[in-house]
């Protein structure tokens, strides 16, 4: 049996038996229609994608994950700390709040 009929078919029954609610595509489909599968992850509905090297679930980037949007944050409460708006704080005071 070639590996991609196995692939199929593990695929197959895991949506059936287990991931009802998950859609699993594997790479080649996920190339001809990332739109509508990024679409449907941004929506919230849970993607598997399914390659040769393995499986992995794609899942938007919340703003919480974000390292730019936690930097860009970080740096606007120094900018406020600069201009009095925010008391400045020492390092063990931030230690303590943790």
């Amino acid at each position: 049996m070639k590996r991609s009929t196995i692939l199929d078919t593990i695929c197959y029954l895991c949506r059936k038996l287990i991931l009802l609610d998950m859609e699993i595509v594997s790479a080649r489909d996920f190339r001809s229609n990332q739109t509508k599968i990024l679409t449907k992850a941004l929506s919230g509905e849970s993607v598997l994608l399914s390659s040769r090297i393995g499986v992995f679930k794609i899942t938007p980037v919340t703003e919480e994950d974000s390292l730019t949007t936690r930097i860009y944050k970080g740096l606007e409460q120094v900018k406020k700390i600069e201009e009095g708006k925010l008391p400045r704080r020492t390092i063990q005071d931030m230690l303590d709040e943790l």
